[in-house]
């Protein structure tokens, strides 16, 4: 367009020129105005088309997830490598077995072909021994049981801290000596007195113990290999957990009990017992550096030495929370750790024990509140860890669609030494 000077063009010629540069322009922005329509339009496209490649690309990889997690199990089933997820077990190749021995007793009615297979690939494995029997139970070697049993200690006190007696046979003997050698002086002094160390026995009497766990027969045919096995042997692992302590703190000697003595339960270890009126454990705690000072002066060396520790519910231990001795300085003391607190008191460490009495028990009258104990001098879990097994069990098989599987190994718990554990008792009146 020509750019006429406007002082060059009569007034008509200029409102003329004017008009149609104005023109000019108004049709150059129209062009520009549809050209951005036009892209507009192309990324419009373009955006709609990632969308849809999105959602396809979403799709195909949650496809992918669920043939990759099916794959998965099947490897790890078959206990080869290419996964990493293993639970509570210290390896994938643990965590395969276990699954593989829980599938297979699952199986072992439906499809006894594959179950027999299964068996006798982990036996090939050293992981089982031979078949026990109709019922379908696995006999299980050292190292399956340690996977067990390391699941056992991370949930039991009495797993931890007692003393833990290989046993060959069903009855056997333990050897017990409490007493202590002397140091004699031959050179400078007379001939040694000579001491008769007395040593005795105490003789366990290995029992059935059985933990079973009831899984709906749905889940064997799921592809959850690992988390089933892991949810298997935690339940397996919490039970006998909480039933060994229960068996070691508050047993009461009875059948249910397995026939065992709970050290707050036992009338042969040292007792303080509170003077007449403090029959509650409000009381007791109320004269805490009292009680608490009379229990730990009756410890013995031995016990000292070994290692002490309280054991009790953890409202106790929170009940003594603000208590200060003669000079002012707290008796509780909590260390937090990555695992869970180290609590202290007096000085000593507190062991939690949920099954002990509450600071609200409904009785309290003539009932043990704490204790102080060296546990591996005074509680022993004699064990035969080779006759543990692992079954499916058809006694609980409700209309065909609950299997039990069910740990069962032979133990039993003694006290070689009550003198290792001291009572702080509520008065009976």
């Amino acid at each position: 367009m020509a750019d006429p000077k406007a002082a060059d063009l009569p007034k008509s010629a200029q409102q003329a020129a004017f008009e149609q540069w104005m023109g000019d322009v108004a049709g150059a922005i129209e062009r520009v105005g549809s050209r951005l329509s036009q892209v507009d339009e192309t990324h419009r496209r373009r955006l709609e088309d990632g969308a849809k490649e999105i959602t396809r690309l979403s799709d195909e990889v949650t496809e992918m997830k669920s043939l990759a997690a099916k794959r998965f199990a099947e490897l790890v089933a078959q206990d080869r490598s290419g996964g990493t997820y293993c639970g509570h077990f210290g390896s994938r190749a643990e965590a395969a077995h276990i699954g593989r021995l829980c599938i297979a007793l699952g199986l072992a009615r439906a499809d006894p072909t594959r179950a027999r297979a299964e068996m006798g690939e982990l036996q090939k494995a050293a992981v089982i021994g031979g078949d026990t029997g109709p019922g379908g139970g696995a006999l299980l070697l050292p190292a399956t049981m340690a996977t067990i049993f390391q699941n056992v200690e991370r949930y039991g006190v009495s797993e931890q801290d007692a003393l833990i007696w290989p046993m060959g046979a069903q009855t056997g003997s333990i050897i017990v000596d409490t007493t202590e050698l002397e140091v004699a002086h031959p050179d400078i002094a007379t001939a040694p007195t000579p001491e008769t160390t007395t040593l005795s026995r105490v003789s366990p009497n290995l029992t059935t113990w059985q933990v079973p766990a009831f899984i709906e027969n749905g889940m064997l045919r799921q592809d959850l290999v690992v988390p089933l096995a892991e949810f298997i042997a935690e339940k397996l692992s919490r039970g006998m957990a909480r039933g060994q302590d229960r068996r070691v703190f508050i047993g009461t000697g009875t059948a249910a009990f397995g026939r065992v003595l709970g050290q707050f339960i036992r009338t042969d270890v040292t007792r303080v017992t509170a003077v007449s009126g403090d029959n509650t454990f409000a009381e007791i705690i109320a004269k805490s550096t009292d009680y608490l000072a009379s229990v730990i002066g009756l410890a013995t060396q031995r016990a000292e030495a070994t290692g002490l520790a309280w054991y009790g519910h953890r409202s106790i231990f929170f009940g003594y929370a603000g208590v200060r001795d003669t000079y002012g300085r707290p008796i509780t003391d909590i260390i937090l750790a990555p695992s869970r607190p180290q609590m202290y008191l007096c000085g000593y460490p507190y062991r939690v024990v949920q099954c002990a009495p509450s600071a609200s028990a409904t009785t309290q009258a003539s009932t043990t509140m704490l204790i102080l104990s060296a546990l591996r001098d005074a509680v022993c879990i004699a064990r035969d860890l080779a006759q543990a097994e692992f079954r499916q069990s058809d006694q609980y098989k409700f209309l065909e669609r609950i299997t039990t599987f069910s740990l069962e190994l032979r133990q039993d718990i003694v006290c070689p030494d009550p003198a290792a554990t001291v009572q702080l008792t509520a008065n009976a009146n």
